[in-house]
C-alpha cells in the first residue's frame, strides 16, 4: 500500500463512521504530510508503506485494523 491508497481508504472509513479528515501538506517534509482523523494526528508517507508503519499510523488514528 502507498500513501495515496492509504488516504483513499482513510476517507472511506471516515465517511462510513462520520468522522472528519484533515490534510496538512504544509506540515510535512518531502514526501510526508500530516493527517488528522477526528483530531488525532499521524504523518503519512507517500511512498510504499510497510506493515509496521501501517499498524503505527492506524494506532495513532485509533482505527481498528480489521475495519480498515
Amino acid at each position: 500500500m502507498n500513501g495515496k491508497e492509504f488516504l483513499r481508504r482513510l476517507r472511506i472509513y471516515a465517511k462510513a463512521h462520520r468522522l472528519d479528515v484533515e490534510l496538512s501538506p504544509e506540515r510535512g517534509k518531502g514526501g510526508h504530510q500530516l493527517v488528522r482523523l477526528a483530531g488525532r494526528p499521524t504523518t503519512v508517507k507517500f511512498g510504499e508503506i510497510g506493515k509496521g508503519l501501517l499498524a503505527k499510523m492506524l494506532r495513532d488514528l485509533s482505527v481498528p485494523k480489521d475495519e480498515f
